[in-house]
C-alpha cells in the first residue's frame, strides 16, 4: 500500500497482457486506479482493504461461483472462483495471502489457512491454479504439508529461487509469492518481471492444460493460459 508507481504497475500488465491478473494489497485508491483495466478484463473479484491484505483478481476469461471468504481471521481474505479456459475446460482457482508470524508467535494461522485450502484441493480432485503471497518460503514444513495434502506441482523446483521479497534488499530476498497447480498443467514460463515500486518483484507464469501427461518437464502443446501475479503495495 506504499507504492506510488501506479503507471509503472499499469504499463507491465500491458506489456505482459496476462489472461489472468491476481493483485495483492490493493486499497480502495489502487482498486480507482485498476478501473483502467476493466475493458481488457471483463471479469473481476475485487475486495480492496486499508490494512495491506486487499485483494483484487482480473480475468479475461469467464469466472463462476466466485467468492471472497474470511478462512481463519475476519479482516484477511482469499479468493475462490472458477475459471473457464478457452476449450471449455473449467479449473479452480485459489487467490491467497495469510498472515506472516508475528516476532514471538507461532505460524497457526497462516497454517490453518494454507491448509483448508490443501484439504478443500485434495476433496475436489479438479485442476487447481494456487497463487498469492504466501509469507513463507517454498521449502519450510508448512509449505511442504500443503504440498502434500494439496497435491500441487512448484514450478520452482529444480529451476530456481525466483526471490521476490524484498526488493530494497538485493542481499536479503526470499522467495515468498508463489504459484502452485496441479499436474493437469504443464510449464512454458516462469518469470520474476521488473521492479514496478513495490517492495515485491511481481511474477509471470505461462501454464499449458494438458492432463495425464508428465507436467514437470517445460514443453507446450495445445493452448496456453497465462498467470500474472503481482505485490501491489499502496500509494
Amino acid at each position: 500500500m506504499n507504492n506510488k508507481e501506479k503507471e509503472r504497475f499499469h504499463s507491465l500488465v500491458n506489456k505482459v497482457n496476462p489472461d489472468i491478473l491476481l493483485i495483492n494489497e490493493p486499497n480502495q485508491e489502487w482498486a480507482n486506479s485498476i478501473k483502467k483495466l476493466e475493458d481488457d478484463f471483463p471479469y473481476s473479484i475485487k475486495c480492496p482493504q486499508e490494512n495491506t491484505y486487499g485483494m483484487i483478481l482480473l480475468s479475461k476469461l469467464q469466472l463462476t461461483e466466485s467468492s471472497v471468504n474470511f478462512l481463519v481471521q475476519k479482516d484477511i481474505p482469499s479468493i475462490f472462483t472458477k475459471i473457464t479456459l478457452a476449450s471449455g475446460i473449467i479449473i479452480d482457482f485459489y487467490g491467497v495471502h495469510p498472515e506472516p508470524p508475528k516476532p514471538g508467535s507461532d505460524t497457526y494461522e497462516r497454517d490453518t489457512e494454507l491448509l483448508i485450502i490443501g484439504k478443500r484441493i485434495q476433496k475436489s480432485n479438479n485442476p487447481t491454479i494456487v497463487a498469492g503471497d504466501l509469507n513463507d518460503v517454498g521449502w519450510s514444513d508448512t509449505s511442504e504439508l500443503f504440498r502434500e495434502y494439496s497435491g500441487l506441482v512448484d514450478p520452482r523446483e529444480g529451476r530456481g529461487l525466483y526471490s521476490t521479497f524484498s526488493v530494497h534488499l538485493p542481499l536479503l530476498r526470499y522467495p515468498i509469492d508463489h504459484i502452485f497447480y496441479t499436474n493437469d498443467f504443464g510449464l512454458i514460463s516462469l518469470q520474476k518481471l521488473e521492479d514496478i515500486g513495490s517492495d515485491h518483484f511481481p511474477i509471470s507464469i505461462t501454464l499449458n492444460y494438458e492432463p495425464k501427461t508428465d507436467n514437470n518437464a517445460m514443453g507446450a502443446n495445445s493452448f496456453y493460459e497465462k498467470a500474472f501475479v503481482g505485490e501491489k503495495l499502496e500509494l
